[in-house]
C-alpha cells in the first residue's frame, strides 16, 4: 500500500493538553521570580517583569484558543487538516520545529486566520494505525505535508528526526 493513502486522524490528549498548559503557567512563574531577582535598578526589574507577564499571558491565551478550536488532526501525504469543534475541516500548515518521535509528536500548526499552536501528542505505534501513518508519512514527507522540498528529492529524514 502506498503511503499517499495512509490518513492519520489524531485526537489531542486533554491530559497533555494540561500539562501543556501548566507547564506553561509554571515558566510565567519562574521567569517572574528570576526577573524579580535580577541585579539592576527595580524600575527595570518591575518593567521587564511587566513584560515578561504579558507575553506569557498571551502566550497562554494562544495554547487555550488552539486547544479549543482543534478536535481532531488530519494528516496525508497532500495535506494537513483539523477538525474543529464544530465539525468543519480547515487547512494547516506544519511549521518547522514540529517533532515526530516514535511515542510522542510535537507539531506546530498554523491556521489559516494566523493563529499558531503547537500539540503535544502520544500514540503507540504497535497498537494505533493512524500513529504508524504519522510516523510513514512524516518519514516519506519530511514533515512537510503539501509541499514539494529538496529532501524529497534527496532523503528522507531519520527516525524521530525534527524539521
Amino acid at each position: 500500500m502506498s503511503s499517499r493513502r495512509f490518513v492519520a486522524e489524531l485526537k489531542p490528549d486533554p491530559h497533555l493538553r494540561q500539562f501543556v498548559l501548566l507547564a506553561a503557567c509554571a515558566a510565567m512563574l519562574l521567569g517572574m521570580a528570576l526577573l524579580l531577582r535580577l541585579p539592576v535598578a527595580g524600575s527595570i526589574r518591575v518593567g521587564l517583569a511587566a513584560i515578561w507577564l504579558l507575553s506569557s499571558i498571551w502566550e497562554i491565551g494562544r495554547i487555550s484558543r488552539g486547544a479549543r478550536r482543534i478536535k481532531i488532526i488530519r494528516l496525508t501525504a497532500g495535506e494537513a487538516m483539523i477538525v474543529n469543534r464544530q465539525g468543519r475541516q480547515e487547512a494547516v500548515e506544519i511549521m518547522s520545529g514540529s517533532v515526530v518521535l516514535p511515542g510522542f509528536a510535537w507539531l506546530r500548526l498554523k491556521c489559516p486566520d494566523g493563529l499558531i499552536h503547537a500539540e503535544l501528542l502520544r500514540g503507540d505505534p504497535v497498537s494505533c494505525q493512524h500513529w504508524r501513518h504519522l510516523q510513514v508519512l512524516w518519514r516519506t514527507r519530511a514533515g512537510c505535508f503539501g509541499r514539494a522540498t529538496e529532501a524529497d528529492t534527496i532523503s528522507t529524514p531519520k527516525r524521530g528526526s525534527h524539521f
